[in-house]
């Protein structure tokens, strides 16, 4: 599930957004297969960021997953992030996705439409202060 939410003290709307259950799970599994699992020439331009930084909200992620939590606080470069790697790794897995991940395709799709709803959202809010390429990542 994803939920937009304020971060502790702050008094504008709302700038981040909440992953938690199979979301959470799912972006952990397609950041890890696009990290670890396959090759992927031009990461970076895949991603939107250096393959350092995606590293870096696995470890997040995965650190959040390990400790128990039940959800996560995102900004909304890293679910752009996320979404980037969730079709990556629908692209690239194919038939093996759910093999991989342990997930159905379609729930994959979902947790992309969810972020992609997220980010809308909070651009709409126009509190993001960036400009996104929220486009498909290329093969």
């Amino acid at each position: 599930m994803i939920n937009i939410v304020g971060q502790p003290g702050e008094r504008e709307s709302p700038r981040h957004a909440e992953v938690s259950g199979d979301h959470l799970l799912l972006a952990n599994d397609c950041l890890n297969e696009v990290l670890n699992g396959f090759y992927s020439p031009g990461l970076e331009q895949q991603l939107g960021v250096p393959p350092q930084q995606a590293e870096q909200l696995l470890t997040r992620v995965n650190d959040a997953l390990v400790s128990q939590a039940v959800s996560i606080v995102l900004d909304v470069c890293n679910l752009v992030v996320i979404g980037h790697a969730v079709r990556l790794t629908i692209s690239e897995l194919e038939e093996e996705f759910q093999t991989r991940t342990g997930f159905a395709v379609r729930q994959a799709r979902l947790l992309d439409a969810d972020i992609q709803a997220a980010i809308t959202e909070l651009e709409k809010q126009g509190k993001t202060g960036t400009s996104l390429d929220r486009s498909e990542p290329q093969n």
